[in-house]
Parts: structure tokens; sequence; C-alpha cells
């Protein structure tokens, strides 16, 4: 995403976005941290988050 796409597939949100943040759930999960390592992916996931179709996930 570093080419600045809103999205993973693209300019539309699709079943690749839902897949990729399911998979950093599973991280967090996990314990795996990305945080520091992958400044678009944390972008892109910020604004996942945002949006108000993604339910506020229990930490």
């Amino acid at each position: 995403m570093s080419d600045g796409r809103p999205y993973i597939a693209g300019d539309n949100f699709s079943v690749a976005d839902i897949t990729g943040m399911a998979a950093l759930m599973v991280c967090g999960f996990i314990k795996i941290d990305i945080s520091g390592e992958f400044k678009h992916v944390n972008k892109w996931a910020a604004s996942m988050q945002a949006r108000k179709s993604w339910p506020a996930m229990p930490g």
C-alpha cells in the first residue's frame, strides 16, 4: 500500500481488507507486534478500524 491506494486490492473495499484485518487480529492475539515495522499497513489498519462498519473488538 506504499503506492497510496486506500485498500489492499485497489480503490474499493473488498474481502481482501476483511481478511487482512482478520490476520492482524490474529497477530494481536498471539502477541506479534508489527506496530513499528510496517507504517503503510498500520495506516491502512487505522483507516479500517475507523470505518463505522468495523465493530470495536475487545482488547
